[in-house]
């Protein structure tokens, strides 16, 4: 039997040491995980760096970190779709001086 995308499913994610439960559709599941390994290897870069005992720090630091970067894409992004038509007031007034 197929599962439809309506159809959630339970799944823990590990973060930080800690268990999370969550209840997913079965198409996110691929995502999820990327994204909960991408978390876990930035808390483990953050464990390096920090002196910090406590794993909370270095969540808290790897959640900054992590949306940080999220922001800086979403501001590239934004800039980007500005581009064409900067572009084309670019061509307009190539034009008007040939």
């Amino acid at each position: 039997m197929k599962m439809n995308d309506r159809t959630l499913i339970s799944y823990t994610a590990n973060i930080g040491g800690r268990q999370y439960p969550l209840k997913i559709k079965p198409s996110e599941k691929e995502l999820i995980d990327q994204t909960l390994a991408d978390i876990g290897n930035k808390v483990a870069e953050m464990k390096a760096s920090y002196a910090s005992k406590d794993a909370q720090d270095w969540v808290a630091m790897a959640l900054l970190s992590l949306t940080y970067e999220l922001n800086k894409c979403r501001n590239n992004t934004e800039a980007l779709s500005t581009l064409p038509s900067k572009l084309e007031q670019i061509e307009s007034a190539l034009d008007s001086m040939l």
